[in-house]
């Protein structure tokens, strides 16, 4: 029996959406690939870094850096710096790093494999932690921004861009998770939580920023202060 050509290319098309939870092999090149060359994609992480208002001296870190897009717009900014990019996917610290080696600033950009565990026993803090399109694929979302709150100096800030992906009902999908993340960094301890739409149309992208009050920096001083 001939499998209708629809049937045969959606199991493929499964597949490679699904590898953008994880890349790995030769789909998850192509998801890179497809991540890179996407337009909504595109725009989506320069108006994210453009929301992060980098200086040359800023220490910013993106998590689920992806093939890089992000990561080299924060190079061309910041030189005197720091920026780090950690993907979980080493397919896409190679597609990160190729693309960082071409366009001469793969010096500025520490190039990390692993998941958010790591923060924990990083040794410098970062004034800025990013990232776009990772928030939906968390099963602990609590844990992640606890992560992010502690890697931050006081008054940093972290900025999540969510948009909806194949999904009908973009709007309403993007709200609820925006509300889901406004929520949880309210409840982790940031402050100041605000939301900007940086795509309109029927499947917004909507960046949220949490700040890590210095009102946290007096209270430890005050313990400490206490403690001795």
């Amino acid at each position: 029996m001939d499998i209708p050509s629809r049937q045969r290319v959606m199991p493929v098309k499964s597949k490679i959406v699904a590898q953008f939870r994880h890349p790995s092999g030769p789909l998850g090149a192509l998801a890179g690939r497809i991540m890179a060359a996407r337009p909504s994609n595109r725009l989506r992480n320069e108006k994210t870094v453009e929301l992060l208002d980098l200086q040359p001296d800023s220490h910013v870190l993106e998590i689920g850096c992806g093939p890089g897009l992000a990561l080299s717009k924060c190079a061309s900014v910041v030189t005197s710096g720091r920026v780090v990019g950690l993907d979980h996917s080493g397919v896409m610290i190679r597609q990160a790093r190729n693309r960082l080696e071409r366009q001469g600033v793969a010096d500025r950009v520490a190039l990390i494999e692993g998941g958010i565990e790591i923060l924990a026993r990083w040794p410098d803090s970062f004034d800025r932690i990013f990232s776009l399109n990772v928030i939906q694929f968390l099963g602990d979302k609590p844990g992640f921004f606890r992560a992010a709150f502690d890697a931050l100096v006081q008054g940093g800030l972290c900025l999540t861009t969510y948009q909806p992906r194949l999904d009908t009902d973009g709007s309403r999908t993007a709200r609820r998770m925006i509300a889901s993340i406004e929520d949880t960094l309210h409840a982790v301890g940031f402050e100041n939580v605000t939301e900007i739409e940086i795509i309109g149309g029927a499947t917004p992208a909507i960046c949220v920023v949490g700040q890590k009050s210095d009102r946290h920096r007096s209270q430890s001083a005050k313990k400490t202060k206490g403690d001795s």
